[in-house]
């Protein structure tokens, strides 16, 4: 290597060091002049040349090194790297994503009329929701991006849409029409008009500021909460907000469209404008700011806070039309504002090796058609989901969303429900046996009282008599049952469908059954009565649904025998013509008010087809015999009153009595009132991971007892070898054709014997060339469930009774507002499915070192504390201990890879010197790993739970997690 090679090698290993460049250098200059120059003093000249050289040299590599590194974002090394490859949308996520719920906006249909303002075209006239319109509950802050135009036209029709002129990039919208019903309760003057409006959970501040290109403009501003998006906007010379570009790179911005530059720091965000805005004289007056802020993930139940806790503020930042169509809404009487969803959703900000990642990926922003692998994953990370892939060929892609249920909001749980897809293994033949499962011929159903016994991941049904067995043991024998032995229960009902030769499993939710709306069709003013329903309720029951129903009537009602007063439930089932009818039955009346109280038992055998209809089994049609009807999960029910033995004058018929059920009533009878009810009796799961599998080899096939032989299957007649005719013979003085073989004889081979068609032994086949089963029912069968802890199957608290319950609705909610509008989305054949994370049953893992095995994801641990006599005796400070370990080690185990000495160190830390020593055993039960490393998302492990009985007699979910206490005391 030469002499300047070898320097060059030098300084490139040198080129971030100034002070070693300036070495370098002086050594090579003495080494060229082979010893004859020697630079002794530091105050030489030279020196001070060369240490100025150095520092801009090293200064200027590490700058082309910048540089380049910001070309490739595979090499970023900070989130300014990083910046350079992303547009402005592309920073939504990065700090953060808001949980989403749908608000219920109610106004009265005859006042929304009175006050709608008219637009002067063609008679129209116009209420307007404004697009910063924000919704409270809780102290959660909820805001829409499109405003709402509510248009009245000339003829007295209405149409609501979504005035989609200015979009948002941070909602996207598939069209511009939202859900909206008209509701009736009692008479034609009560309608309402019902809006369903999709929002996110951001709270919106905003700032004006005045520009000024002498000062330029850069200010601070703290905000509350998850900066989560800034929209900012520029006055033009009108006085109109004009929104213009942001980002949060100095690098990145284009001169000649004004953008703002936004430093974001936790909860404080500094923006400023490029000079060459106001040197250009692009900017004008005013700069307007949206900061969008978020709380992150969240999960609320709304349903569960009452009416007056929510609060609607009409805000119109953009001054629309100067608000002439939005004011009209503060001043309505019959406007109310609710909601009966879930708060769900929502995500923290990204780690820079996230957003890396999505940089490299393509996957930023709001990908509304997520084609990729990276853009599917992160779609759904936003959402609150990790992702597993589950198939990845040429054919298909098969993507698991997997998700851990929130913890319950009431108690000490560290973690939500104990959830697994486990595999259940029996035949058709082996669960007719039980009473949970109904027989509904090519289709069976496993209802949501079925008990699962768990053998190795593997689940089968516990019998009807063990069932009963454990129903019966005392709570405290019960509970010492349940410590050595693993049940699970689904609250979802599962088809088996083997119709059309295949076998395919479809869930179904049918517990939160629900009326979603309630119209007035019609009544009878010749009747001289006056009748509504004033109350409506409906509640799953065994073997169905029940609707009650209270009346609201007038006196002349009121005092008609009961005898003489029907009211009837009527439907029209798919593929009829006529409607289904069943008589209400009359439970009694009010205390207070008199008014009747009526019972319709909808009763079914839960047989749903293919189509994802449910059969009915006691209505009738045009004779009063109960027959079997399908409908739609979510169908239109009539209410119709009907009045019988009563004749008054200038009474007529009415189109009410053409929707009665004639043959259920006295022949004198008259419908006085109708209305329409479109209730929901359950949610398909669509979208929900199952799968099902049959087992070919568990199966006995039909075989031939005995040979059989082949013979003729018709008449074979002699014939004339050279014309082919046949040959007539005379018998009995009759011609006859002469029989070479005769019908049903059998059939000889060439050397006169029988010919065997099928041997003794060998299998009978079908039409299709398919061996013929003794029994199909008896064929072994795999089916992949969604199933629960046990521990909540038997357990009777209050609170745990009522978290129970909400698991499956925040199932459907998941279903109905992520996944399946991101499957509609997907491309070619990609499939995305819900699969809750296992967090009972066996997983995947891999243990100290490279061990793969499979241990429960539910761990019961074992924590000692080694404490001085004072904190032995403080019962408070004991039970701050025992909240430190079961705070630390939830967290911990909710990691990918769970380290016992982390664990143990992490606690220490928390605990402090209040404890002396501590130890943490037990995970992998009895094997006591010490590192265990989930091997994918789709599982976790997690402090499991176990069943306390109560001194009031009910049994309580607990974390299984023993905290003890050991005194340790120098005398």
């Amino acid at each position: 290597m030469s002499e300047r090679s070898e320097f060059m090698a030098l300084i490139d290993t040198a080129r971030y060091d100034p002070g070693s460049i300036q070495q370098l250098t002086i050594s090579q200059v003495e080494r060229t002049h082979k010893g004859e120059l020697e630079i002794m003093d530091g105050m030489n000249p030279f020196a001070f040349l060369c240490e100025a050289a150095a520092t801009i040299g090293a200064q200027a590599m590490t700058q082309a090194e910048v540089l380049t590194r910001r070309q490739y974002p595979s090499v970023a090394l900070t989130y300014e790297d990083l910046y350079f490859h992303m547009a402005d949308v592309d920073y939504i996520g990065r700090f953060g994503t808001p949980s989403k719920t749908v608000f219920s906006i109610l106004m009265g249909k005859e006042e929304l009329y009175a006050v709608a303002v008219a637009t002067g075209a063609g008679g129209v006239r116009k209420l307007t929701i404004p697009r910063n319109t924000v919704f409270s509950v809780g102290g959660y802050l909820f805001t829409m991006q499109y405003p709402v135009d509510i248009r009245i036209m000339a003829h007295g029709g209405m149409d609501i849409v979504y005035d989609a002129s200015r979009p948002s990039p941070i909602q996207t919208l598939t069209g511009n029409k939202l859900d909206w019903s008209i509701q009736n309760y009692y008479s034609p003057h009560d309608d309402f008009v019902k809006l369903d409006i999709p929002v996110l959970q951001l709270a919106l501040t905003s700032y004006v500021a005045p520009l000024n290109g002498a000062t330029g403009f850069k200010k601070t501003y703290s905000l509350k909460g998850n900066f989560y998006y800034c929209r900012a906007y520029m006055a033009d010379l009108q006085g109109n907000w004009v929104e213009i570009l942001t980002t949060h790179s100095d690098q990145v911005f284009d001169p000649l469209k004004p953008t703002v530059l936004l430093r974001v720091q936790d909860d404080i965000v500094n923006a400023s404008l490029p000079q060459v805005y106001f040197t250009t004289g692009l900017l004008n007056t005013e700069l307007r700011l949206d900061f969008y802020t978020t709380v992150g993930p969240l999960e609320l139940a709304l349903q569960t806070f009452d009416v007056n806790q929510f609060k609607a503020t009409w805000i119109d930042l953009d001054k629309s039309d100067n608000g002439i169509y939005s004011a009209p809404l503060s001043r309505m009487t019959s406007l109310s504002v609710y909601s009966d969803d879930t708060v769900t959703g929502g995500s923290l900000g990204l780690s820079f090796e996230e957003q890396r990642e999505r940089v490299m990926s393509n996957s930023l922003g709001l990908n509304d058609l997520p084609i990729t692998n990276a853009q599917i994953t992160a779609k759904l990370s936003d959402a609150g989901y990790s992702t597993v892939l589950n198939t990845d060929n040429i054919t298909n892609r098969v993507f698991l969303a997997t998700r851990m249920f929130p913890k319950p909001t009431i108690g000490d749980l560290t973690v939500g429900m104990g959830t697994a897809m486990a595999t259940l293994v029996s035949s058709i033949k082996e669960l007719t046996g039980i009473k949970t499962v109904i027989d509904n011929g090519e289709r069976l159903t496993l209802t949501p009282d079925t008990l699962y016994a768990s053998n190795n991941g593997v689940l089968s049904i516990v019998p009807d008599d063990k069932v009963a067995t454990l129903k019966a043991l005392s709570n405290d024998r019960l509970v010492d049952h349940l410590e050595s032995n693993t049940y699970l229960f689904s609250p979802f009902t599962y088809v088996f469908d083997s119709t059309e030769n295949t076998f395919v499993t479809r869930p179904y939710y049918f517990k939160t059954p629900e009326i979603e709306a309630k119209y007035f069709l019609a009544d009878n003013d010749t009747s001289g009565v006056g009748v509504s329903s004033a109350q409506h309720d409906l509640t799953r029951v065994e073997g169905g649904w029940r609707l009650r129903i209270v009346t609201s009537s007038g006196d002349e009602f009121n005092a008609l025998d009961d005898a003489n007063v029907f009211v009837q439930l009527t439907f029209k089932p798919i593929g009829e013509d006529g409607f289904a009818v069943m008589n209400g039955t009359l439970v009694g009346r009010q205390k207070d008010t008199n008014e009747r109280i009526y019972d319709f038992f909808i009763e079914t055998n839960w047989d749903v087809n293919a189509n994802h209809d449910i059969t009915l089994t006691n209505f009738s049609m045009y004779e009063a015999v109960n027959r079997n009807f399908m409908t739609d999960l979510v169908t239109d029910f009539n209410l119709v009153y009907i009045v019988a033995n009563r004749l008054v004058q200038g009474q007529e018929e009415s189109w009410i009595d053409t929707q009665k059920g004639a043959w259920l009533l006295p022949a004198q009878s008259v419908g006085v009132y109708q209305e329409k009810l479109q209730i929901k009796l359950g949610n398909n799961l669509e979208g929900l991971w199952t799968r099902a599998r049959s087992v070919i080899g568990s199966l006995e096939y039909l075989t031939y007892e005995e040979d059989v032989y082949e013979t003729w299957g018709q008449t074979v007649y002699e014939t004339d070898p050279v014309t082919g005719a046949k040959l007539i013979v005379v018998v009995d003085g009759k011609p006859t054709f002469k029989v070479k073989y005769r019908k049903g004889t059998v059939v000889l081979d060439g050397a006169g014997k029988p010919t065997v068609l099928h041997h003794k032994g060998y299998a009978i086949l079908d039409e299709f060339g398919d061996p013929v089963p003794k029994d199909p029912r008896a064929m072994q069968r795999r089916v992949d469930l969604f199933v629960m802890d046990g521990v909540y199957y038997f357990a009777s608290g209050a609170v745990d009774v009522q978290y129970r319950d909400t698991v499956p609705a925040t199932v459907v909610d998941w279903l109905a507002k992520d996944i399946v509008p991101l499957s509609k989305k997907l491309l070619e054949q990609t499939k995305l499915y819900l699969h809750p994370k296992s967090t009972i049953g066996l997983i995947d893992v891999t243990v100290d070192g490279s061990k793969k095995t499979q241990v429960e994801a539910a761990q019961s641990l074992r924590v000692t504390y080694f404490v001085s006599d004072e904190v032995y005796k403080d019962p408070d400070l004991r039970a701050s201990l025992i909240q430190s370990a079961l705070n630390v080690i939830s967290a911990q185990m909710l990691k990918p890879v769970v380290a016992l000495e982390s664990m143990r160190s992490t606690l220490a830390a928390t605990v402090g010197g209040d404890v002396i020593d501590l130890e943490i055993e037990g995970m992998g039960g009895t094997s006591g790993y010490r590192v265990v490393t989930v091997r994918n998302d789709s599982g976790r492990l997690c402090i499991g739970k176990k069943a306390v009985s109560k001194p009031d007699g009910t049994i309580v979910v607990q974390n299984d997690l023993a905290v003890t206490f050991e005194r340790h005391q120098v005398d």
